[in-house]
């Protein structure tokens, strides 16, 4: 493209355009790759990951939920050449270690999805490739907690020993407060139980009644909901949602009367910091700067507009104040209350 000889050089506007081409090229390279492992593909893939490679593509490229080739892999491929095709990508300079935005590994991958016979020797191939066998995912689980909580290879128990061989243990606790054992004894069960106080009420909205209570382990808010009351929209949408300034769901369940939510347990609600200094509901505890309020509410809400969905009751009653442990306490604002969400039709309306 460069000449030294300047009767011989390619303007610098035709150049650019001839930049832009391959960039375009290479980015639609990129994409082609994702989706090429993707695929729920029992046929050898080995012989087109090489060729997409070869054209220089960035094979750490991440789709829009923020997992590479190497995720996808280990989520769909079900042919005996995964490991081959795994030591491809990686040898070819892929991040072993890379998080999606759930900061699932491919380990979790594996252990959540991967049914096949390649499972174990895919396991062990990753960690030979110097994969984090211990990561845990943004729900505080690590490989072996996705594994006994989601999957039902014939080989489970050889799986786990693998895996404690490598020094990841089944009773380390996730952010619910279980270790993986308690996952694999309760596999089969329907319900896992949340315990509340009927005497600590917390809260009171349209639609239900808020408690103190307990879940694995941890104290959470117990939202409970007459029956006919439920609005599925709201346990969809807030089981789709994992971000650090929206409430967390942790677990729901029902009985005859009641549906009941596990949720992480906040301080107060904005709008009680607004309140006169003589009440006692008024929340007198620290607060990030505004500017950081309104910054943390904006990340929120982006994550939740990314996930197509739409709030639809923004108002400081549901904006929730919790304080993270330890010694360097933060404040982080939080989004909650999705009784009125609504997913956004391809269209955008």
């Amino acid at each position: 493209m460069w000449e030294y000889d300047p009767n011989k050089r390619m303007p610098s506007k035709e150049g650019d355009v001839q930049l832009h081409s391959i960039k375009d090229e290479l980015t639609g390279k990129e994409k082609e790759l994702l989706e090429l492992c993707g695929r729920d593909s029992r046929s050898d893939l080995t012989g087109k990951i090489k060729e997409l490679i070869q054209f220089g593509i960035n094979v750490n490229a991440k789709d829009k939920d923020g997992r590479n080739a190497l995720h996808l892999l280990c989520r769909y491929y079900s042919n005996p050449k995964l490991t081959d095709a795994i030591q491809l990508v990686v040898k070819s300079g892929i991040d072993v270690n890379a998080r999606d935005r759930n900061g699932m590994n491919a380990i979790h991958y594996l252990c959540q999805y991967q049914s096949s016979q390649n499972l174990i020797d895919a396991i062990q191939i990753l960690i030979q490739l110097g994969i984090d066998a211990n990561a845990k995912s943004n729900d505080g689980s690590n490989g072996l907690h996705y594994l006994c909580r989601y999957n039902s290879n014939p080989n489970l128990l050889d799986v786990i020993g693998v895996l404690d061989t490598f020094g990841v243990s089944m009773m380390v606790p996730d952010n619910a407060g279980w270790g993986a054992l308690y996952y694999l004894q309760n596999k089969d069960k329907k319900e896992m139980k949340i315990w509340f106080d009927r005497e600590k009420k917390i809260g009171q909205g349209g639609f239900g009644m808020v408690f103190k209570g307990k879940f694995g382990g941890r104290e959470v808010a117990v939202k409970r909901v007459e029956i006919h009351r439920v609005d599925k929209r709201e346990e969809e949408a807030m089981l789709k949602l994992n971000h650090p300034n929206i409430v967390k769901l942790l677990h729901c369940e029902k009985d005859q009367d009641f549906m009941y939510y596990a949720l992480e347990l906040c301080y107060a609600s904005l709008d009680q910091v607004f309140l006169k200094s003589d009440d006692p509901k008024k929340y007198k505890g620290r607060t990030p700067p505004n500017i950081k309020i309104f910054h943390q509410l904006a990340e929120g809400l982006a994550y939740i507009h990314s996930k197509s969905l739409t709030h639809r009751d923004i108002k400081p009653n549901n904006v929730l104040i919790k304080r993270s442990p330890g010694q360097d306490e933060k404040t982080i604002i939080k989004w909650a209350d999705f009784g009125l969400a609504k997913k956004v039709t391809e269209r955008g309306s």
